[in-house]
């Protein structure tokens, strides 16, 4: 990259160092995160039906497999 010589290292952002793990493995986990903090309030009440919907969609278009 212009500028930098090459024994600058660039840093690393957050969680890029963190080993990736499948979708299939951790959108269940995310999903249940996100509606429990639906449930807790934590996410304003406007919110609330778009964070349900977007889990939803996305467990629809995982079960439709790949395009």
């Amino acid at each position: 990259m212009p500028g930098q010589s090459q024994n600058d290292p660039t840093p690393l952002g957050p969680g890029q160092d963190v080993p990736l793990s499948p979708y299939s493995q951790v959108i269940q986990a995310y999903q249940q995160a996100a509606l429990d903090a639906t449930d807790q309030s934590l996410i304003p009440g406007s919110e609330r039906d778009l964070v349900r919907q977007y889990f939803s969609q996305l467990g629809e278009q995982s079960a439709a497999g790949p395009k």
